[in-house]
């Protein structure tokens, strides 16, 4: 699922939402599209995206398109925004 209605929106809001969350869900792919065989953390993809959307939101991209396959979490780590290892993942070939 794209989005999880834990605030239970109305159905017009969230089919609103969840077309918002499908084009976020693009751009981060693309990001992974354009890098090809780079290992990117959740970090180098909010930049990417010149922090238009809230680090939760591509943490959640990630996680969608890895489960739909699109994405692989690597053992690669990096030093995220905050102080802490963040995993890596690289586009699905």
């Amino acid at each position: 699922m794209s989005f999880y209605n834990t605030i239970h929106l109305p159905k017009d809001l969230l089919i609103e939402r969840l077309k918002k969350v499908k084009k976020q869900e693009l751009k981060v792919l693309a990001v992974f599209q354009i890098a090809l065989d780079i290992y990117l953390s959740p970090a180098d993809v909010y930049f990417a995206l010149d922090k238009v959307y809230p680090m939760t939101s591509i943490r959640r991209g990630i996680t969608n398109l890895t489960n739909k396959g699109k994405l692989v979490k690597t053992k690669t780590q990096r030093m995220g925004m905050y102080g802490t290892m963040n995993y890596c993942w690289k586009l699905n070939k």
